[in-house]
């Protein structure tokens, strides 16, 4: 994708753009989860996630440029929203947890997940050559190792319950 920030918010570019961006955001609100609901997890209720079929929008810009939009929480299973939910996913903050579900969507639109999430897909596997999320998400500010050691705990401790 080229540079966006050009072309949607600078008027004089590409006028009508920021309104066409709006409004096309708004399409894509998170709702906050209940805080009450429960965090245990059993995988025997969960959907498969194999079937997941991802949920985009796509267009183009005024300026012709192609977009493609997606709600995070329509592009999470429903195993990955439980064990999200475990780490206080969604806020109505920026959050680590938010950023996680974040990549956890995007790798399933555009089909770097598919299937459970693994240790192999959050770690990687230096033997067969495979970058881990964790890995891809070096260089950002937060604890994402530490994040995703605990949502592997939770996935281990959901396995075990089938």
């Amino acid at each position: 994708m080229g540079n966006l920030t050009d072309e949607v918010f600078n008027p004089t570019r590409t006028s009508g753009s920021a309104e066409v961006f709006s409004e096309i955001l708004n399409d894509f609100k998170v709702k906050l989860s209940d805080k009450s609901e429960a965090v245990n997890i059993d995988n025997k209720k969960l959907n498969n996630d194999a079937d997941f079929q991802p949920k985009i929008t796509t267009g183009f810009f005024p300026s012709g440029q192609e977009y493609t939009f997606f709600n995070v929480e329509d592009n999470l299973t429903g195993s990955d929203k439980a064990y999200l939910k475990s780490l206080g996913w969604p806020t109505s903050e920026y959050s680590d947890v938010n950023v996680l579900a974040s990549n956890i969507a995007q790798d399933r639109v555009d089909g770097t997940l598919k299937g459970s999430m693994t240790k192999e897909y959050l770690f990687g596997d230096r033997e067969k050559g495979l970058a881990g999320l964790v890995e891809r998400m070096q260089g950002m500010e937060s604890d994402f190792r530490g994040l995703c050691t605990t949502l592997l705990k939770t996935i281990d401790q959901g396995t075990q319950n089938i």
